[in-house]
């Protein structure tokens, strides 16, 4: 599990560090991070906190940059 998250980290932080590259442009961004952006709207039973730091990072990038 360590190494998924390491590499998870190194993903965002490159994609974190790039992102002022495209300023205005659009900016698709795809890929199965395997955790849900809204817990409430995404998500029927089981457990709530299912990926949270990745969730929140995701949540975060998405805040931060389109918001």
């Amino acid at each position: 599990m360590h190494q998924i998250m390491t590499i998870f980290n190194f993903l965002i932080q490159s994609l974190e560090t790039n992102l002022d590259t495209f300023n205005d442009q659009l900016l698709l961004v795809g890929g199965d991070f395997n955790t849900v952006i809204n817990h409430s709207l995404d998500k029927l039973n089981g457990r709530n906190d299912t990926n949270k730091r990745t969730s929140d990072k995701v949540n975060e990038i998405i805040e931060t940059r389109i918001m």
